[in-house]
Parts: C-alpha cells; sequence; structure tokens
C-alpha cells in the first residue's frame, strides 16, 4: 500500500478492506505509521529475493540493486536510486562486519594517508576520470565515497550530473561542458604536472584497461577494504556469469588489489 511517498505492506492475503474489516482502524492506523520511503521498501523487496550471507548472494543482490534503478526511466531518478541503494548496501556491510567482531587476515599495506597524499590521490583520481570519463559507469560508486574538498568536489558533481544527461562519455564533451559550467580552472589544475606529474594511467593515451586498473591502484591505498569488497563481488559475478564484461570488471580490480598488496608505490607518496 502506497501513501505520499511511503510504502505500507499489508499481511498476506489482506486489503485495506478486509483489513479494517477483519482488525479493526486501529491496526490500520498502525501498519500506516510504520510506512517506510519506496528505495528502502524496494531496497527489502530485493534483498528478500534472494538473501545476502554468501558472496555470491551478495553480488547477486547488489547486480539486482543497480538493475532495478536502471529501469527507472528519468535518469536524474535512477541515479539517485542508484546511489541509495548501494550507499545502504555498503553501509549494511560495515555494520556485519562490525557486528562479527572479525579481523581481515594481515596482508602487506600503506600506512594511512596523510592529508596531503590523500588530497593528491584523489586528484589523481580525478584526472583519470576526466581523460577517461567512461569509466564512470564502473566506478562511480566508489568515486562518491571519496572524502574530496573544494574544486575537487566541484568538479565531482559537475561530472556527475553531466554523465546523467550524456549519451556518450566522451573527454573533449565532459572539458566542453566544465568550461561552460565555469569550471575550466579547475579542471585544469587537476590535470597539471603539479604538485606531481600525473601517472601513465591519467594520460589521454591510456588505454581504458589500463586506466582503470591504475584507478583502483590508487584507489586501494585510500579505501583497501572497500578494493577487497569490490574484488569480491567481482568474483562473484563473474562465476555466476562468465560474461567477457564481468571478467573485465574483475580483471582491473583484481590488478588493482594486487598492486597495493605486493607495495607496488603509485608514486604519490614517494613525491609528497
Amino acid at each position: 500500500m502506497h501513501r505520499e511517498g511511503l510504502i505500507a505492506r499489508l499481511p498476506a492475503g489482506e486489503d485495506p478492506d478486509s483489513l479494517v474489516r477483519r482488525r479493526g482502524g486501529e491496526n490500520m492506523r498502525g501498519i500506516l505509521t510504520s510506512a517506510v520511503p519506496l528505495v528502502d521498501a524496494l531496497y527489502d523487496l530485493l534483498r528478500e529475493a534472494g538473501g545476502e550471507a554468501t558472496p555470491e548472494q551478495r553480488a547477486a543482490f547488489r547486480a539486482r540493486l543497480e538493475a532495478s534503478a536502471r529501469r527507472i526511466p528519468d535518469r536524474g531518478l535512477s541515479a539517485e536510486y542508484r546511489q541509495a541503494l548501494l550507499d545502504r548496501f555498503f553501509a549494511g556491510r560495515r555494520d556485519a562486519r562490525r557486528r562479527r567482531g572479525t579481523t581481515r587476515p594481515s596482508t602487506p599495506r600503506p600506512n594511512p594517508a596523510p592529508d596531503a597524499v590523500a588530497l593528491e590521490r584523489c586528484r589523481i583520481l580525478t584526472a583519470i576520470l576526466l581523460r577517461h570519463p567512461a569509466l564512470l559507469r564502473d566506478v562511480e560508486h566508489a568515486y562518491l565515497a571519496l572524502d574530496l574538498a573544494g574544486p575537487l568536489t566541484a568538479l565531482r558533481d559537475a561530472l556527475q550530473e553531466w554523465a546523467e544527461a550524456a549519451e556518450i562519455l566522451d573527454s573533449q564533451a565532459l572539458m566542453s561542458h566544465l568550461t561552460s559550467s565555469g569550471l575550466q580552472a579547475e579542471a585544469e589544475q587537476v590535470l597539471a604536472a603539479a604538485p606531481i606529474p600525473l601517472p601513465a594511467c591519467a594520460s589521454s593515451a591510456a588505454m581504458p584497461a589500463e586506466a582503470e586498473a591504475g584507478w583502483w591502484h590508487i584507489f586501494g591505498f585510500l579505501y583497501m577494504d572497500r578494493l577487497r569488497e569490490e574484488v569480491a563481488e567481482a568474483e562473484a559475478a563473474f562465476a555466476r556469469e562468465m560474461t567477457l564484461d564481468n571478467q573485465s570488471r574483475l580483471k582491473v580490480r583484481l590488478e588493482g588489489l594486487m598492486r597495493v598488496q605486493s607495495g607496488e608505490p603509485d608514486g604519490v607518496e614517494l613525491a609528497a
């Protein structure tokens, strides 16, 4: 049952008339009081469809969330639902780990990045997307998790807004959009060779797979646990459907993770 953007779930086999006749108006008022927003009702419904106890189930659950958001005709609303659904998905994963009190096996990983180093990594991740905006479709939710500041936040907002309406995610078209939005100077600053030169993966000459693997490599220095989650979910998706797209998604994430775990530097900390 739906009212004012909320969903109230009725007992099986009941409609409002039968429920009032059988259980009274007070019971109906209690059900209406417990109504939840549409996005929460959708999330719970999709979770009930397959569970999330195993990596395979979690990957399938995430795929259902994204597929449901894509079915919304309005692109802006679709993007908002996708973000809200995935925000709750990742928040639930973090809460589950805290409740279990589990710790991951010890692996080589960088020390927490100083603010200046973290900011430089965020700049390079943004630069990669300015040169290769088509990657946004695959890294968008991870990119939204970055703690950005100032011009980087404005660029991310503009990039996301542009991508929602653009038919083809092309770097030249993106730069034209940023210029017309008054963000040309900010974009040029992100793409500058200072305070350190941009890595090869941020070059316009980089192949898409090289650019994305580099993106996940740098992202892993900021959010290692999140990168592990991305790899686990990509592995489960590929095990379920061995498509070229799923294989590619797994390969670039796994390559980024292996670079971080092996101690391969991204060049940021050394130059900072």
